[in-house]
């Protein structure tokens, strides 16, 4: 299971890859692929949005951070 999970924050990231300026183009993706945003801030050098399966698909939480330049996904 955890590969999985792995796998797919990895294909999630490269969906979020062209958002990687744009903190809340990212937080809209994220709500309608089905998470709720907990939390997030934004400072000079970067953003970090941390988000919760808000749909029971056993994916848990997730913390996107970008530079601006490019996104991460990492499950906490």
């Amino acid at each position: 299971m955890a590969e999985d999970v792995d796998e797919w924050a990895k294909e999630f990231e490269a969906k979020l890859a062209k958002l990687a300026p744009d903190m809340q183009a990212t937080q809209a993706l994220l709500e309608r692929d089905g998470f709720r945003v907990d939390s997030g801030t934004k400072s000079f050098t970067g953003w970090y949005l941390t988000a919760y399966d808000n749909e029971n698909m056993n994916r848990g939480s997730v913390k996107v951070e970008s530079d601006g330049t490019k996104i991460t996904v990492t499950r906490p």
